[in-house]
């Protein structure tokens, strides 16, 4: 079986090409997708050859990239009792025969296992939920630190982890400042949908404006970005006995000097990854709408046109973006 997917071809170069399914198990569930969702950070770093678990990159090109889609059921394996032909779900995953997967989650047809495969409540649109990783990381790194009624709350960086951090802070009951560095569109779109106030640090000095704001320092601050240098900043911005949570992809080099923040008894944090607990507690929360994943949807782009997005968003940053789909309804090549 033949379907439609995003290939990163080498280093820096995306083609849509046709690629072999491996066969259906008795434990697997083929998903006809609708949209799959990119991951622009994680994604920029794969397609740069660049992303890494610990000391050494750990795939090759050629590979199919991407770790979150929603569609409908097309087929399922005869022992799969959870799922049924039609029902609309999320899964992370596909396999191929022939190529590599990076996870594999850019086509027009995956085969995942029972277990990775979610149903979707039916206010929740498959669009919506083929961001769910990316929700999902912004939310657990957003769950870590207690929140009491009037913490307040500084998370650097405004991409759309940025923003799903925020969101959730906010939903728990924290005050949250999201701090961005010069895309006023961004800090647009933060101070709409994600959380109370921005900080420009382009234009203003975020210690003396949070100072302004709360004089002893606020309870959490959320790295968002990747950045290293932003420890410094935590940990002027953290009042004593606060919460730090690093939630961004960080370099081989980024180490963390503990002392001084064990001089304020600061707790530090390291979410990661995704599990299946977790993404059906941010569904629950996207069906609940204290998650809003809609309106950072800047961009539902045709799958014929997913490698000029690359080209000239991912990597070149030609416009602005946040949330990136990618449109696989029209584009059925796949054969039985």
């Amino acid at each position: 079986m033949k379907t439609k997917a995003v290939v990163f071809t080498e280093k820096n170069k995306v083609e849509i090409q046709n690629v072999a399914l491996s066969d259906i198990t008795d434990n697997d569930v083929l998903i006809d997708v609708e949209y799959s969702f990119i991951s622009p950070g994680t994604e920029r770093w794969c397609l740069g050859g660049q992303f890494h678990y610990g000391n050494k990159l750990n795939y090759s090109f050629p590979f199919v990239p991407g770790y979150q889609h929603a569609g409908r059921v097309k087929a399922i394996g005869k022992a799969v009792t959870t799922i049924k032909p039609g029902d609309r779900v999320f899964a992370p995953f596909n396999r191929f025969i022939g190529i590599n997967s990076m996870w594999g989650g850019h086509c027009s047809m995956s085969i995942n296992a029972e277990s990775d495969v979610i149903k979707l409540p039916d206010n929740v649109s498959s669009l919506e939920a083929a961001a769910l990783v990316v929700a999902q990381v912004g939310c657990n790194g957003g769950s870590r630190p207690p929140v009491e009624a009037g913490n307040y709350a500084v998370v650097l960086g405004d991409g759309l982890i940025g923003q799903f951090v925020a969101q959730t802070l906010r939903s728990r009951g924290a005050y949250v400042i999201v701090a961005g560095c010069g895309d006023k569109k961004r800090l647009e779109y933060a101070r709409k949908y994600s959380c109370d106030k921005t900080v420009d640090i382009a234009e203003a000095d975020i210690r003396t404006e949070i100072t302004k704001l709360v004089p002893n320092g606020v309870n959490i601050v959320v790295e968002a970005t990747g950045l290293s240098e932003n420890d410094n900043l935590a940990l002027d911005l953290l009042a004593y006995n606060g919460h730090y949570v690093l939630n961004g992809f960080y370099s081989i080099e980024h180490r963390i000097d503990l002392n001084p923040f064990s001089l304020k008894e600061i707790t530090v944090y390291n979410p990661a990854s995704f599990t299946r607990p977790r993404l059906e507690e941010t569904l629950n929360l996207i069906a609940a709408k204290k998650l809003d994943v809609k309106s950072l949807i800047t961009h539902n782009i045709k799958s014929v046109n997913a490698a000029m997005i690359y080209d000239d968003i991912i990597l070149a940053h030609k416009e602005f973006s946040l949330g990136i789909a990618i449109d696989w309804t029209d584009d059925k090549t796949y054969a039985y």
